[in-house]
């Protein structure tokens, strides 16, 4: 499995990072602490991690580079924002070719499948971060 972590705190991507890590060993686990060059680093995750609050992109533009792989994306904020999540929810992968390497489809986000480690044990994460996943497109 790989995941990919976009977050501008890199405390954040460290601590979700090991967290993964230590449910997944196998897993190859990517951060990226700004927006540059997001799409390419995308088109090879199965599932991405996004932060709503990026410095260098508004939101609506990480979007919209993250259109084709928009059911990987799994939103992730301090303060997340109601207006935000709607407008990842709206987008459709269908608006926009997919750019870069195709990626089979990981299908529907389990967490189990994410942080569980296959014996039926889940590893919890507390702190200040929430998880929202825009809904599938239909």
């Amino acid at each position: 499995m790989h995941l990919l972590i976009i977050d501008d705190h890199p405390m954040t991507c460290a601590g979700l990072q090991s967290l993964l890590q230590a449910c997944h060993p196998d897993a190859r686990i990517d951060t990226l602490n700004e927006c540059s060059d997001i799409a390419r680093h995308a088109a090879q995750a199965d599932y991405i991690f996004l932060d709503m609050h990026l410095p260098d992109m508004v939101f609506a533009a990480t979007l919209d580079v993250l259109t084709p792989w928009i059911h990987r994306v799994i939103l992730i904020s301090a303060a997340p924002e109601a207006s935000a999540v709607a407008l990842a929810r709206q987008a459709r992968p269908d608006r926009r070719p997919r750019l870069g390497r195709q990626v089979g489809t990981p299908g529907p986000f389990q967490p189990t499948r994410l942080l569980g480690r296959g014996s039926g044990e889940s590893c919890n994460a507390s702190g200040q971060h929430r998880m929202y996943l825009p809904r599938r497109a239909v």
